[in-house]
């Protein structure tokens, strides 16, 4: 008797930017799962350990997706919510790394602090113009400190413009709200081309997140302290949590973006739930 294989019968590569839970959730439509939890069952019962296979934290659960997917482990990693754990892991606590299959050691971040951090898979944001060229979520629009798209310089949109449900990754998927039936790629677009200190913060975070080189429509004219970026962003998180209270006429306030009405911003309610345009 032969061994079952253990690879799907369709197979799709990462595409640019994109998420690990979207080229999962891709591949359980390619290959006709009814639920896309099937494919994650599948994964899991491949595994010794318990491990979440759209937030991969063990080395072995990358050999696992390597033979199920057909994609390199150093992909899948950079497609992963871990990309980020050596920047929202705080000074404080030592950094976990596992060795991939090629043998690099990464970072992985504990569960608590991608809980903090991290967007739920339940409740998501996008960008419309980003929907309209090619529809698949994006990595960088997982952390909670991301508020624009820095491609298009516009604010992303978090819920259902229509119906204010949360965004699911089934939703971006179909570029549609799955409960009203709203096309996301027509979701108001609000510009922020020209909020230049808005869009060096952006850039800024989203560089220390990504690892990434800033767009050049993007100018950066500040400098910032010479420290590890795991403590400026532990610094900028920190001054975040102690500017939810404040009324909208603080006079120091960053001014909103044009079509949004400041009075609506702060104080924020729910720090967990936070909206771009608060962010």
């Amino acid at each position: 008797m032969t061994e079952p294989s253990h690879s799907l019968l369709c197979r799709s590569p990462l595409q640019p930017g994109e998420s690990l839970l979207s080229l999962l959730a891709r591949l359980s439509e390619l290959n006709l799962y009814p639920d896309p939890t099937i494919l994650m069952r599948i994964c899991r019962e491949r595994l010794v350990e318990r491990d979440n296979v759209t937030q991969p934290a063990m080395a072995e659960t990358y050999k696992v997706l390597v033979k199920l997917v057909g994609i390199d482990a150093d992909e899948l990693y950079a497609a992963s919510v871990h990309r980020f754990a050596a920047t929202i892991t705080p000074p404080p606590y030592q950094k976990q790394s596992i060795l991939l299959p090629s043998g690099r050691e990464v970072y992985v971040a504990d569960r608590p602090f991608l809980q903090r951090n991290i967007r739920w898979e339940r409740d998501l944001q996008f960008c419309p113009l980003c929907l309209k060229e090619s529809v698949y979520h994006r990595l960088s629009w997982m952390p909670m400190a991301v508020a624009l798209c820095l491609n298009h310089q516009c604010l992303l949109v978090h819920r259902c413009p229509y119906c204010q449900k949360n965004i699911t990754i089934q939703d971006v998927l179909r570029a549609k709200c799955l409960t009203c039936g709203f096309h996301l790629t027509e979701s108001p677009v609000i510009s922020v081309a020209s909020d230049k200190f808005g869009l060096f913060s952006q850039t800024v975070i989203q560089s220390w997140l990504l690892g990434i080189s800033p767009p050049p429509n993007v100018e950066i004219p500040y400098s910032l302290p010479s420290q590890p970026v795991s403590v400026l962003y532990r610094i900028l998180v920190g001054l975040c949590r102690a500017i939810t209270n404040i009324q909208d006429n603080w006079h120091y306030l960053h001014e909103a973006p044009i079509g949004i009405d400041s009075s609506i911003i702060f104080p924020l309610p729910q720090k967990r739930d936070i909206t771009p345009t608060q962010s």
